[in-house]
């Protein structure tokens, strides 16, 4: 994934659960069956 200087990311970014903020571990866990399926909302932070 391309960053600036800082480390901040320079594409879009995407985790499941879309948590807010600094994404944990623990809270972007989901639980996926044999037909289940996931919705992951892109951020861009710069445009």
């Amino acid at each position: 994934m391309g960053h600036n200087f800082i480390g901040m990311p320079t594409e879009g970014v995407g985790v499941s659960n879309n948590p807010g903020g600094m994404p944990h571990f623990s809270r972007s866990l989901v639980d996926l069956g044999p037909a289940s399926a996931v919705s992951i909302r892109m951020r861009y932070l710069f445009g």
